[in-house]
């Protein structure tokens, strides 16, 4: 028997979106031979017979680290699963740092541009600009929206160490 579903496991671990997610209890699991589990972006085995594939893409930074695969799983009636990785190509990811304590807007825009020059429309670029000023956030961010590179970017605040994500 075979339970292919989207939802958050019992012994599952690792970031999740919980929110209107169905509960899976380890005991409705006990009755397949394989249960595919969906929902969580890695790899994960939270019964013997019971796993988390991974994701076929990144979807968002959370991802970053991800290898994009899916698994191959022969299942048998009354035997545990052995699934195997099978990678994946997928969009490349770039997370770029750029210290900006002590440049001026126009010099921090001005470095992003000549960078965008440079950036492959297949990857997926992600620019973390360090201990920017709020007045200078505001200007970048909409120079960049101007721009329309294939990038997001993160300002880390002077005052601040949190990311605030924008787009």
């Amino acid at each position: 028997k075979l339970w292919v579903t989207h939802g958050i496991a019992e012994g599952a671990t690792g970031p999740a979106s919980v929110f209107g997610t169905a509960i899976i209890r380890e005991d409705e699991m006990q009755e397949f031979d394989y249960v595919a589990l969906g929902d969580l972006h890695t790899e994960n085995q939270v019964q013997p017979n019971a796993w988390y594939s991974g994701s076929t893409d990144r979807m968002n930074w959370s991802d970053y680290a991800a290898e994009p695969h899916w698994l191959k799983v022969d299942v048998k009636a009354n035997k545990l699963p052995k699934p195997v990785v099978m990678p994946l190509t997928t969009r490349a990811m770039e997370q770029v740092v750029l210290d900006t304590k002590g440049m001026t807007a126009e010099q921090i825009i001005e470095q992003i541009e000549e960078a965008g020059q440079e950036m492959d429309a297949d990857t997926w670029y992600n620019y973390v600009l360090n201990d920017i000023s709020r007045e200078h956030k505001s200007q970048v961010a909409r120079a960049l929206n101007k721009m329309q590179l294939p990038m997001k970017p993160t300002f880390n605040l002077e005052e601040r160490k949190d990311p605030i994500m924008v787009g």
